[in-house]
């Protein structure tokens, strides 16, 4: 089996990330060993490990919905996180959102790749820096969106940043395409908080992992690079005898319908020949067109969503602004009520006219003078003049908020005038290839007008004749690529034969070491088969205590989850070659005490082998953490963490807690044993 190199991570820099305040410039080192990233509810751990992912193959989460003809067309596109996945999470009062990016650096075999993304900006790619031995090459491409380089046509991408990229990659890691990272990463090397068990994947629902993986990595490569060839020429094959079928209908019922016209000069097999080009064209830009929609309608929703925001600060600002006035005004109430009510005036005639009050003479300069230095005294009588409050804290305080709003409007501001910007590039698009869309179509009416010229009268006028003579000519090519698609069913079929003659060895291999993972969980015998028991074709399947598992629902949820490690974990194993990852979101959070050490011992088996186990946990009274990291220890394990508490955003309620502190006291103290 040729060797597959999947990625080891070294380090991350997050920049400008306001979802953590205290950690503007973070770093943070991966070690092939015990990698703990935790913190408390709503604090970013999910978001941290999404930022790994993110920076090894962009928000793809899914590389199922991506389909090719065998002329190589893409159908479908490639599932994603939404764009604003990270957008949506940072603090808006930060002034330097725009600037927040990420860097990750990791190796596949030797190859060293430095990868930066922007994560404010459709997650479009920045830079890409490889080094391999002594030479050092900084990918150069168009840098574009990921909304829109998934619209682009597959012939038109190599122009593009993310293609070199994911060309760059997928030839280090000897993967046939960049869509098997996307599904190891995504589906293999995470186990997000979502808790897809891919054991048990439910191929109706349009899951089907197990047989990608069994299909495509753990049968050598030739068997299914040829299985694959043939099977897409089988498909294409059978569409194109699909399609003679259409035509030919389409042509018949031209024949049946139209009525005698004068003949025109023209080719009528060249005009019939067109029709399905232009259908698979007014097919391609109308998925287009629909994608832009769906960018459109995300944009939308954005912007209403700001528009909302801008409304209710300046409702604030006006409330807070009128507030400062009724404080002002009473306070003034207050501080007068003892005096004349034209005091104020007189005292104003004084310092501004230089006049007195009561004659309306000139003063002298020295007793203007006087009286503007001993304001807090009255000008007649020189008696102390008492304030009965001061408003200037609470009014101030008040000013503060407002200034804060409209640093904040003014962002909300900016924000909706990035948002336009985006969508009139989004409308222009959509003209572009609507434009296109329309030419089509009017083409493709014309000529379908143009048929019903032609005279069918009678059987010996020519163009009835090429209409027949066309008719011939695709059943027998229909026949054709019937024959051609049964072919390559058969090769299929015969390559799985030779498929399955190794899969016997593969088993024993995986399930060998699924039972050491499975069996420190749950102290029982474990093993894998893989057989066919049910209509779904054959796959693995977790036996346990003699008893073969066919669901998931057989086994309690914490079973579950470590069963389904065990067996992504025994797939590393599988396929070895250089350090990995895998990351375990909250593993804890399903146990009760009596599993926790054994849980703890499944990971650690994970690190016999080089490897950065990545578990993300909340602080509560577990002993899992505690423990894992006292027996990493014990085997010369090396441990790392991050304490998100320390760098994002506590809620009050966190930073209140005397409990939350005594358990992080106790973490740092199994760190520092």
């Amino acid at each position: 089996m040729d060797k597959r190199y999947l990625p080891t991570l070294l380090s991350i820099n997050v920049r400008n990330f306001s979802l953590y305040p205290n950690g503007l410039d973070l770093q943070y080192n991966f070690v092939n060993g015990l990698n703990l990233i935790f913190g408390g509810n709503g604090i970013g751990k999910t978001t941290f490990v999404n930022i790994i992912r993110y920076g090894l193959i962009g928000l793809y989460i899914n590389e199922f919905d991506f389909t090719r003809t065998y002329e190589g067309r893409a159908i479908e596109k490639r599932r994603s996180l939404p764009p604003y996945y990270f957008s949506n999470r940072v603090d808006t009062t930060f002034p330097d959102n725009d600037k927040a990016e990420v860097t990750v650096s990791f190796k596949i075999n030797e190859t060293l790749f430095k990868v930066t993304r922007s994560l404010t900006e459709d997650c479009l790619l920045k830079k890409v820096v490889v080094s391999d031995n002594d030479t050092v090459q900084e990918l150069e491409g168009v840098l574009i969106s990921q909304p829109k380089y998934d619209r682009t046509p597959w012939e038109q991408r190599n122009i593009y940043l993310p293609s070199k990229y994911e060309e760059a990659i997928t030839r280090k890691s000897n993967f046939f395409s960049f869509d098997d990272i996307i599904l190891f990463v995504s589906k293999i090397l995470y186990f997000d908080e979502g808790h897809e068990a891919i054991l048990w994947d439910d191929v109706k629902k349009g899951s089907n992992i197990q047989k990608t993986l069994f299909s495509k990595y753990l049968i050598d490569k030739d068997y299914d690079g040829q299985r694959e060839d043939a099977l897409r020429k089988s498909k294409y094959y059978n569409s194109l005898s699909r399609h003679n079928s259409e035509d030919i209908r389409a042509i018949q019922k031209v024949i049946d319908s139209i009525k005698s016209n004068d003949s025109k000069d023209q080719d009528l097999n060249k005009i019939l020949q067109q029709i399905p080009v232009l259908k698979e064209e007014v097919s391609k830009l109308t998925r287009s067109l629909n994608s832009i929609q769906e960018s459109r309608a995300t944009l939308s929703n954005r912007r209403q969503l700001a528009n909302n925001d801008l409304n209710i600060i300046s409702k604030q600002i006006i409330d807070f602004e009128t507030e400062i006035t009724l404080i002002e005004q009473k306070a003034h109430q207050l501080i007068w009520s003892k005096i004349n009510p034209k005091y104020e005036i007189f005292s104003n005639n004084i310092k501004f006219n230089h006049l007195c009050p009561m004659c309306n003479n000139a003063l002298e300069a020295e007793r203007i003078e006087s009286i503007i230095k001993q304001d807090s005294e009255c000008f007649l009588c020189h008696t102390t003049i008492v304030q009965n409050t001061n408003p200037s804290i609470h009014s101030d305080k008040l000013r503060e908020k407002v200034k804060e709003l409209l640093i904040e409007k003014q962002r909300r501001e900016v924000e909706l005038i990035k948002i336009r910007e985006k969508l009139s590039e989004l409308d222009d698009e959509y003209r572009k290839y609507e434009n296109q869309l329309f030419d089509n179509e009017s083409r493709l009416r014309n000529i379908e007008h143009s048929i019903t010229t032609y005279d069918i009268k009678t059987p010996e006028n020519f163009e009835f004749k090429a209409m027949m003579s066309r008719i011939n000519e695709l059943e027998a090519k229909k026949k054709e690529n019937n024959n051609l698609s049964k072919n390559f069913e058969e090769t299929v079929a015969r390559i799985t034969r030779m498929m399955d003659e190794q899969t016997v060895n593969i088993t024993n291999e995986l399930s060998s070491t699924f039972s050491k993972f499975a069996e420190k969980f749950l102290g029982l015998p474990c093993k894998l088969t893989y057989d066919d028991y049910d209509d779904t074709g054959k796959k693995f399947i977790p036996v346990i205590n003699g008893t073969a598992r066919m669901s998931s629902e057989e086994l309690s949820e914490s079973q579950r989850f470590f069963i389904d490690h065990s067996y992504r974990m025994s797939l590393l194993h599988f396929f070895y070659t250089t350090p990995t990852f895998f990351v375990c979101e909250t593993p804890d959070s399903s146990l009760d005490i009596s599993y926790e050490e054994n849980a703890a011992n499944v990971f650690l088996q994970f690190l016999e082998l080089p490897n950065t186990l990545i578990l993300t946990s909340n602080l509560n009274n577990s002993i899992f953490l505690e423990y894992i990291i006292s027996e990493a220890k014990q085997r010369n394990i090396e441990v790392n963490y991050l304490n998100l508490l320390e760098i994002g955003r506590q809620s009050p309620i966190q930073a209140a807690s005397s409990r939350l502190k005594n358990v992080l006291y106790k973490l740092n103290l199994s760190f520092n044993e």
